[in-house]
């Protein structure tokens, strides 16, 4: 990968220039992922960009523990809160 491009292969090394205008966001990772530290990052950035963001750092679990079980507190509340993002977006669009 270009260093061009790179901001494709790993949002992380974006800078906030590049990231202006990015549509609403909504970022949830587990505090055991090994990408935390990035997504935080890029919220961060997102947020200093004025792109509207939601980021949520799920105590406890991995990277994908969202389809580890369907049977976690944590598994309903990544689902509860990516539905509801999803239908904010959508009333906003009406």
């Amino acid at each position: 990968v270009s260093d061009a491009d790179m901001v494709y292969a790993s949002p992380a090394v974006a800078t906030v220039d590049q990231v202006k205008g990015l549509a609403d966001t909504f970022i949830i990772v587990g505090s055991l992922d090994a990408f935390v530290n990035e997504d935080v990052d890029y919220a961060n950035k997102l947020t200093q960009a004025g792109v509207p963001t939601e980021l949520f750092v799920e105590s406890g679990v991995p990277h994908a523990y969202d389809l580890l079980s369907d049977d976690t507190p944590q598994r309903e509340r990544f689902v509860n809160l990516r539905n509801s993002f999803i239908q904010r977006l959508l009333n906003k669009s009406e």
